[in-house]
């Protein structure tokens, strides 16, 4: 009889699993034109390496699926899908994570000065990150979802001359005390009004005399 011959095989069934550092994202009271960056991270808590994209509404569907844009195609606005907008940018939004490892995404909010009726302009939005294996076999296994929060504000204060000129052209307000005779002070009154969202600080800076 033959010499029968062992050999071990052995298997483990994995899928890919992943978890996320932080549930929100939040860029709170930021004046126009400023710019911060947060880090969102993304571990695979697995056995096998995954691939990562992420989607906002605006990159809907999933890329496998996503056709190619026509040529001299205009690519939609992200304000009009409900996406996040160009006020953030997001990188990377697709890699590959090995077992044990994880991936940085920066999300980087760069706020712009909201519309002249408006006194903030504010953001809140699921992004979602889409999970699946590195060969692309079985599809989207996972989606995690970040909350990205911000709010994008300007100072808005009015100014109110009070004894102008007549027929003083709007903006070329001004405080003109004429001549004043030694040891008899005149007085000019202004009112300052707080028109934005939040409280704001001023002072004067007086320039000496020519």
């Amino acid at each position: 009889n033959p010499t029968p011959v062992v050999i071990p095989v052995s298997c483990i069934g994995a899928r890919p699993t992943a978890e996320v550092n932080v549930e929100e994202v939040e860029f709170v009271r930021m004046l126009s034109d400023k710019q911060e960056t947060k880090m969102i991270k993304v571990k695979n808590t697995g056995k096998i390496p995954f691939d990562f994209n992420v989607v906002d509404s605006w990159m809907s569907p999933h890329p496998r699926d996503r056709p190619a844009p026509a040529e001299g195609e205009a690519p939609a606005d992200a304000d009009d899908l409900g996406g996040l907008g160009d006020e953030f940018q997001i990188y990377p939004i697709s890699g590959t994570v090995e077992p044990g490892s994880e991936a940085v995404i920066s999300v980087e909010f760069a706020s712009r000065e909201p519309a002249e009726e408006d006194q903030a302009k504010i953001f809140d939005h699921d992004l979602k990150i889409e999970i699946f294996d590195a060969e692309k076999f079985l599809g989207i296994e996972q989606v995690l979802s970040v909350k990205i929060k911000a709010e994008a504000y300007k100072v808005l204060m009015d100014a109110d001359y009070h004894d102008q000129p007549e027929g003083q052209p709007p903006g070329r307000e001004q405080h003109n005390f004429g001549l004043v005779k030694v040891g008899e002070p005149e007085t000019r009154r202004m009112t300052l009004k707080n028109t934005g969202k939040y409280e704001c600080g001023f002072r004067f800076v007086l320039r000496k005399g020519m």
